[in-house]
């Protein structure tokens, strides 16, 4: 039962990372924000940030995961920062730093709690990982050009820089590859991994609305969940596929995140011991964002 909790929290932070990332989408429009929707205006959807400019996001999960036969809920919380360094060719280097992370579990009356504001043996992968800066580059249109630092911080290996990488470009990598105009819809697939679990994402991505100096960008993706090269982890396997839909308002100007709703609805099974047993998680990931 340990290893299936294990693997049901990995599988849920998997999937939490997916979607807190996709969040972190860019856009930029192509003239002056005019305040109209359906106009026929046309918008170049990609970064343009300026060095010196500090941005910080909240991130709220929560999740009802069922795993043979056991319920349980995960809450999960990170605040982070993202700071401007350079702008050189059109790339932009930030620093990326994470301020607090938290998270919950309960399940069969029993609770876990882990934070890096705490003391606890349970949390000391959380303080390691908070108020260390890494830094980050990424191309106008959201390619993740390097990741530096991230080795060093995160000491355990749960997440390595290339699957760090993966994760970030995941969301960041989004754009058309033309201008788009209020209606308009465009495809990416995308992959990610962390240790032996890999997840492919197949996204529609839809620009609603425009207003001012927002843009709402729709998501609706499929996801599919398993194993790399079918191999097991803790003497388990798993595979889970499902949806994951929301939306998302950003700053034309700059093409950061104000604010994002999503909702993942992914369902599988896994196979442990010669059983296959059914498993499902739910999740609802809100993120807020500002310019400090």
């Amino acid at each position: 039962m340990k290893k299936t909790i294990q693997l049901s929290a990995m599988a849920a932070m998997l999937f939490a990372a997916s979607a807190s990332v996709s969040c972190n989408s860019s856009d930029s429009k192509n003239g002056t924000a005019t305040g109209k929707t359906g106009s026929g205006d046309t918008y170049d959807l990609k970064f343009n940030l300026k060095p010196g400019t500090t941005y910080s996001y909240d991130m709220d999960v929560k999740q009802n995961v069922e795993a043979a036969g056991t319920s349980s809920t995960n809450n999960l919380y990170s605040k982070y920062t993202f700071n401007v360094k350079e702008a050189a060719e059109g790339n932009s280097k930030m620093e990326v730093i994470y301020d607090l992370m938290r998270m919950e579990m309960k399940s069969m009356g029993n609770t876990v709690k882990m934070s890096s504001e705490d003391q606890t043996t349970e949390s000391q992968g959380f303080r390691d990982m908070v108020n260390k800066p890494f830094s980050m580059t990424v191309s106008p249109e959201g390619k993740v050009v390097s990741i530096d630092g991230w080795e060093n911080i995160n000491k355990s290996g749960v997440m390595k820089s290339e699957d760090l990488k993966q994760s970030m470009e995941t969301s960041l990598n989004i754009f058309p590859n033309k201008a788009v105009k209020v209606g308009d819809t465009w495809k990416k697939d995308a992959a990610m991994s962390m240790q032996m679990f890999k997840m492919n994402i197949s996204s529609t991505y839809t620009l609603t609305e425009v207003k001012g100096n927002v843009a709402t960008i729709s998501m609706d993706s499929e996801i599919k969940m398993g194993q790399d090269n079918n191999t097991e982890t803790n003497g388990m396997k798993m595979e889970m596929k499902g949806t994951q839909k929301g939306k998302m308002e950003v700053e034309l100007s700059t093409g950061m995140t104000l604010s994002g709703n999503i909702t993942q609805d992914i369902k599988g099974e896994m196979q442990a011991q010669g059983q296959k047993m059914p498993m499902s998680i739910k999740s609802e990931i809100k993120i807020t964002g500002k310019q400090k």
